[in-house]
């Protein structure tokens, strides 16, 4: 409950500044509760534990157990079995619900902060373009954001690759375009954003001419004969 708090109040500022609705946070706090169970549980269960023998041993209940034949392992037997039952469950937690905790309050966050919406799924960052008769890609696009709602990339990179070999030809980059469309007839071919297209490719560049003017000669001084 503290930890929620203390978030709430940090993140204050940006809830003012930019408008964020109530329901908003209440869903980054609720998805947030996840990710503290799993990071408080094993620190929680450990001090459970020393204050549970301190006050055995202060009390002197362990010398008691011991003077009725009650073997010390067998005292501790409860304690282990707890601690696997608690680490079989953080384990099984982190594997399957905690991920998407994660991936669903970091998305909220961006949204308070008024961060670009990032695209958390690791696999979904590279996309294949064009592909050739043997299905081998020409054009591979990486991306670091995606907003959904604006249908916008951020940090996106085309790599272009020769057929056949699959050499990269070019590489180009953009801080930020909407998602490319397939060419229609009617529109221009060029499937990149403007700021990702050029005007020319390094292989099929002409080179530029230069008029260069001849510098008339200096003619030679008469010499005078003595």
């Amino acid at each position: 409950m503290l930890f929620l708090i203390f978030t709430f109040f940090e993140l204050i500022g940006d809830i003012v500044k930019n408008r964020t609705p109530l329901v908003t946070v209440g869903e980054y706090l609720f998805n947030l509760i996840p990710f503290i169970i799993y990071n408080v549980t094993p620190l929680s269960t450990l001090i459970a534990v020393l204050i549970t023998f301190g006050t055995l041993n202060r009390t002197s209940e362990l010398t008691a157990m011991k003077a009725t034949g009650t073997s010390l392992y067998r005292v501790v037997a409860p304690v282990l079995l707890l601690a696997t039952v608690l680490s079989v469950g953080l384990f099984a937690f982190d594997e399957t619900y905690l991920p998407g905790a994660n991936k669903r309050q970091e998305a909220l966050l961006s949204v308070i902060k008024n961060k670009p919406a990032q695209t958390f799924f690791a696999d979904r960052k590279w996309m294949s373009g064009q592909t050739t008769a043997n299905g081998q890609p020409t054009r591979i696009f990486y991306y670091q954001y995606f907003d959904s709602d604006k249908n916008v990339f951020d940090n996106l990179t085309v790599f272009e690759f020769q057929p056949g070999s699959f050499n990269l030809t070019r590489r180009r980059m953009a801080g930020n375009g909407p998602s490319p469309a397939p060419p229609s007839p009617a529109t221009s071919p060029s499937p990149y954003p403007p700021s990702l297209r050029s005007t020319s490719s390094p292989a099929t560049s002409k080179k530029k001419t230069v008029n260069r003017r001849r510098c008339p000669t200096p003619s030679s001084p008469a010499i005078s004969r003595t």
